[in-house]
């Protein structure tokens, strides 16, 4: 075990009796930041969990770009993704060190939070890092330190920041292979060492690390061993206050190490005037938290914790962090990778247990101090004979002609579509990649660089609820659709879904628009399948009600004034659209405009104009 004396036990306890201690300026003020992603009633949802309303704070929106400028030296771009969910409320304290409350964070914990902050040059703020949706929070640190520099005034080091970012993606990744607490513990309790002793050599510090990983009961590899302490070299190089840091850095050890450096630190080496001395300090701590206190209450007890429903995933520096299992994805940095994020899928560390569990009637049968049994067994062999008989039964199973007959419904891909109809089945799957967050980096330098470059610019610019479920729902909502999207480009409307009545003409405009929003309404709104069950009801509707609006410009149909209109071959050359004049539209016979030689074809579609806009 690692043994410490700290001899500024009795000095800081001489400036917290006569008062002094690290102050916030008079003028400081609470702090929110909401993800640029979330919708307004999201916002909204957050504002109440943090127990807070608009005019009592500041309010800071945090965009990907902002998480790209602070993790992309650290993060690949294609994992940060594109989409922003984490908030965060924010408020400078007098003393007492780093509180952090954490609230659907299923990756970042608070004692992760509260030690990177310390790197970061916080010294005493209450946090708390929150989303309405389940996600990883790596984006959460870029938001707090935003929001703690504007609520206390103060400019924090740039090298100290980076470094912050640096050790909460190193400490992650360590988290992936030896738990989130073991990880969280090695680093500070090494980082502890490193900043009380002022130490600087680089075999000192690795050997720290090899026992701070002992103290804990971990085996490190030699690389994880390496990354550390690199790390923690140029921490080394920084100027850090111990005094500063104290409370944090003890508090985190307390909550997560396997035996408490606090106690170490007080064991035989202390002496009655060091115990004194501590005493002292903690006990004038203890009354200027109090007097603290007694003037405002932290923002960590008035959090509404039924404001985000039941199944939160809660954390709190208040309390000693219990055990969590290992990650499931071996990089859930990506705030965008929500999905990823929830763990609701198998992993490395689950699957590499389940084999264990299934290998448990394995050992049984090779107990052998029942001989006696196994003549019976052999004896009941006849029942065996049977199973031909449950053999013969097997062209049951072959009854598949009703799978077959499913089967010989006709398959569409886009080659399938005509040049025209192509163009909107990319940019209605462009629109959907960005409502179930499934574009890629691939996809979307692909499409910035392609020959619709305008269309997608102006797809990707669109404000967008996103569903926020996870990766394997989205996916298989996507092709659901796709499936749905396909066979009706091809095959058209049908007489039925071409008659529309008053109120749908009213709402729709036109019988496209109609035939597309049902179809997402009853996938994601009315979700039959129940696989949306996790997703606010609200945020489903919305999302519904975004892609109504989506293909009535797809399909031209003008949603800013008069509502039933139809643009048909120019913008602004609409025509009021009425059931009586759709079977004539859509008739064999050719139909034009009065001042158009064009004539109208069920195939054709709205084509994007120079402009970028869609007819």
């Amino acid at each position: 075990m690692m043994k410490k004396k700290f001899t500024s036990v009795a000095a800081l306890g001489l400036c917290l009796a006569l008062g002094f201690s690290m102050g916030v300026s008079a003028d400081s003020r609470k702090v929110v930041t909401l993800g640029a992603d979330l919708s307004e009633q999201q916002k909204q949802i957050v504002m109440n969990y943090f127990g807070v309303t608009a005019d009592q704070v500041d309010i800071l929106t945090i965009t990907n770009q902002d998480e790209r400028d602070h993790l992309g030296s650290y993060v690949p771009l294609e994992q940060i993704g594109t989409h922003t969910y984490s908030c965060a409320l924010v408020s400078p304290t007098a003393s007492g060190g780093i509180q952090v409350k954490t609230a659907n964070l299923d990756w970042v914990t608070c004692n992760m939070i509260a030690t990177t902050l310390s790197t970061s040059g916080v010294v005493n703020c209450d946090v708390i890092a929150a989303s309405p949706i389940q996600v990883s929070g790596t984006g959460a640190l870029t938001g707090i330190i935003m929001a703690y520099e504007q609520a206390s005034g103060e400019t924090l080091s740039p090298q100290k920041k980076e470094l912050a970012t640096e050790e909460l993606v190193i400490t992650g990744q360590l988290a992936n292979n030896v738990g989130q607490k073991e990880a969280t513990a090695i680093v500070n309790e090494a980082k502890t060492e490193i900043i009380s002793q002022d130490i600087t050599d680089v075999t000192v510090i690795q050997n720290i690390v090899n026992e701070a990983a002992n103290d804990n009961n971990t085996q490190l590899t030699q690389d994880q061993v390496d990354m550390v302490t690199e790390l923690l070299d140029k921490i080394s190089q920084e100027d850090y206050n111990y005094d500063d840091m104290k409370d944090t850095l003890e508090r985190v050890d307390e909550n997560v190490g396997v035996t408490s450096q606090t106690d170490e630190l007080s064991g035989d080496e202390s002496n009655d005037e060091e115990s004194a001395a501590q005493q002292a300090a903690q006990d004038a701590q203890a009354e200027a938290e109090t007097e603290t206190e007694e003037t405002e209450a932290s923002i960590l007890d008035n959090t509404n914790d039924d404001a985000f429903g039941g199944d939160v995933i809660t954390g709190s520096t208040l309390e000693p962090e219990t055990d969590a299992p290992l990650p499931e994805t071996e990089s859930p940095i990506l705030e965008t990778e929500m999905p990823a994020e929830t763990y609701t899928e198998g992993s490395d560390g689950i699957d590499a247990q389940m084999p264990a569990e299934t290998e448990m009637p394995v050992e049984t049968d090779g107990y052998s101090d029942v001989p006696s049994e196994t003549p019976e067994f052999e004896t009941e062999a006849p029942l065996e004979t049977e199973a031909p008989v449950l053999e013969t039964e097997a062209p049951v199973e072959t009854e598949a002609p009703v799978e077959t007959e499913v089967s010989t419904e006709p398959q569409y891909t886009i080659d399938d579509l005509s040049d025209e109809k192509k163009v909107t089945y990319t940019e209605i799957n462009w629109y959907l990649d960005r409502v179930l967050d499934l574009t890629t980096e691939a996809s979307r330098v692909e499409a910035e660089n392609g020959e619709h470059k305008e269309e997608y610019k102006e797809i990707s610019e669109m404000d967008v609820t996103a569903l926020a479920a996870d990766e394997e729902t989205s996916k298989a909502l996507k092709e659901e659709f796709d499936k749905f999207l396909l066979k009706f480009l091809v095959e058209g409307l049908s007489e039925e879904e071409k008659m529309l009545d008053e109120l749908d003409t009213a709402e729709y405009g036109a019988p496209e628009v109609k035939v597309l929003s049902q179809e997402i309404k009853d996938l994601i709104v009315t979700d039959a399948a129940q696989k949306l069950v996790s997703v606010d009801p609200t945020v489903r509707q919305t999302v519904s009600d975004e892609a109504e609006a989506f293909f009535k410009k797809i399909y031209g149909v003008d949603d800013a004034g008069d509502e039933g209109t139809y643009s048909e071959e120019e913008p602004g050359e609409t025509e009021a659209y009425s059931e009586d004049s759709y079977e004539d539209e859509y008739s064999d016979e050719s139909y034009s405009e009065e001042g158009s030689d064009e004539i109208y074809d069920e195939n054709m579609i709205p084509e994007a104009t120079d402009d970028g806009t869609m007819e």
